[in-house]
């Protein structure tokens, strides 16, 4: 990774915010994988999301745009337990007409309830249920 920014800086004159920044989004649009759990990204050893995740990248491709956003979301509540809109259009860059279509599938079927306030949160808070 440290190559690959310098070459990068040499070529284009970019500066490291630039590089750190296209390689998160390459990780948010699930591109790249790093090969290892390194907590330092400017050192990790990065890979094709495709080349590191086979089986999970086939049987992705099977889903719609819809099911996907919906498995993404309702595993990132079973990590975090509580999240606000804002948190989600953060974290994912969706479309507000896309979080609400997603939250209100995983309210029907009983994963998310909006029915809960947290204490220092103004923002309404989603909560997992299972």
């Amino acid at each position: 990774t440290q190559d690959l920014r310098h070459r990068l800086s040499a070529l284009t004159g970019t500066g490291k915010s630039a590089f750190d920044l296209a390689l998160t989004e390459l990780q948010v649009r699930m591109k790249i994988a790093a090969l290892e759990d390194d907590r330092r990204p400017s050192s990790a050893l990065w890979a094709l999301a495709s080349r590191k995740y086979p089986v999970q990248t086939r049987r992705a491709r099977g889903l719609s745009i819809e099911e996907a956003r919906r498995a993404i979301l309702e595993r990132h509540f079973r990590n975090q337990l509580v999240l606000t809109f804002a948190d989600i259009k953060r974290l994912f860059r969706w479309e507000r007409r896309e979080i609400f279509q997603t939250l209100g599938e995983l309210i029907r079927r009983g994963i998310v309830t909006p029915e809960v306030q947290l204490e220092g949160i103004a923002d309404r808070t989603y909560c997992l249920l299972t």
